[in-house]
């Protein structure tokens, strides 16, 4: 019996640890393995122009994050460029979620995105209102999925930036309501991708000077979180 106790323990934690690895890495491309992926898959993170068009990389970090350069403004900061994150279902098949913003803050929303540096002033204040009281958000040195009400109001604060065409947090789900522009044409980066979310960058969410890394998860309609992906925003003079 202990024999027959002590085989069901260790195929347990085998398939434990089969799962956790089909779980993306935190390495910039949504993904970097052979391993089934248990929840969605982060086909894209980049940035855009003011005007919309891609930006391209300007290096990569010695563990393979992408790094886009921006010019700081008069403020010591920078703004004005789009962050775009696009996913689609993993091996699974389950649906990508598709809300920015949970109003409740009792937990996260389908994207989780968040900054090591504090982003404008870094206001507590969640998703402060951007014309009577503009505010900033709160960084944290390293990513963390914990659900305390700190992390759930932190990660909704910037995620809740993300919205559609018409200025709801939510994905954007057809490709030509796409955010990013190919010579006038609109569509989404990666042809797979079946949900794009874009957080423009105003001057309350000013990056600061140096190297900021911006890491991202998507959930899915089944809770499933499972990729995650990160780039470096580099501000100079």
């Amino acid at each position: 019996m202990k024999d027959n106790l002590r085989g069901l323990l260790v195929a347990s934690i085998l398939m434990s640890l089969s799962l956790l690895a089909g779980c993306g890495s935190d390495d910039g491309g949504g993904g970097g393995n052979n391993n089934p992926t248990v929840g969605p898959e982060i086909t894209f993170f980049g940035v855009t122009r003011a005007d919309d068009t891609l930006l391209d990389e300007s290096g990569m970090t010695g563990d393979g994050t992408p790094i886009y350069t921006r010019p700081s403004g008069g403020m010591g900061i920078a703004s004005g460029f789009v962050l775009v994150i696009e996913g689609k279902p993993g091996d699974n098949g389950v649906a990508v979620g598709t809300s920015s913003y949970d109003m409740t803050l009792t937990s996260f929303a389908d994207l989780i995105v968040q900054a090591s540096h504090d982003l404008g002033d870094g206001s507590t204040a969640v998703c402060d209102d951007p014309i009577t009281m503009p505010g900033g958000v709160p960084g944290k040195s390293r990513s963390d999925l914990e659900t305390t009400p700190e992390n759930i109001a932190r990660i909704n604060d910037f995620s809740c930036r993300f919205v559609d065409g018409a200025g709801q947090p939510i994905a954007r789900q057809v490709t030509t309501d796409s955010c990013v522009n190919f010579n006038g044409d609109f569509r989404f980066v990666d042809p797979q991708s079946t949900t794009q979310f874009c957080g423009f960058i105003n001057v309350p969410l000013g990056f600061p000077m140096g190297d900021t890394r911006v890491t991202a998860n998507l959930v899915d309609v089944e809770g499933n979180i499972c990729d995650s992906a990160s780039i470096i925003i580099r501000v100079v003079p």
